[in-house]
């Protein structure tokens, strides 16, 4: 599981870095709006991640899909690499990691202490 907390604390530090470039850049007030809540929550979930919880894991899959679906979405409309399609393979190799990581420890925990 530490690969794919790993995995996402990297991924909500690339998407902050991009949406902090795409505003300096760009003047494009939408990225930095749009990144930062997605960047703050990934980033709130890795603890959870690293101690193997699983509302941390569905919410950072969950966030991760939704971030991937969008810019695949602006990858097909503008078949440009740079920002959508690298972020498509990121958000991918992402996923990828966090799927990977369930399926080596077998399962995670719940966040419920059994009784």
């Amino acid at each position: 599981m530490r690969l794919a907390a790993w995995s996402v604390l990297i991924y909500a530090l690339v998407v902050a870095a991009g949406g902090i470039f795409g505003y300096l850049h760009s003047h494009s007030a939408a990225s930095l709006f749009a990144s930062v809540p997605f960047s703050l929550a990934l980033l709130a979930c890795t603890p959870g991640l690293f101690r193997s919880k699983r509302p941390s894991l569905i919410i950072s899959l969950i966030l991760v899909f939704v971030l991937d679906a969008f810019f695949t979405f602006r990858f097909s409309q503008s078949l440009k690499w740079m920002p959508a399609g690298m972020m498509v393979v990121v958000s991918l190799f992402t996923i990828s990691a966090i799927v990977y990581g369930v399926r080596k420890t077998g399962s995670c925990s719940t966040s419920r202490k059994s009784s």
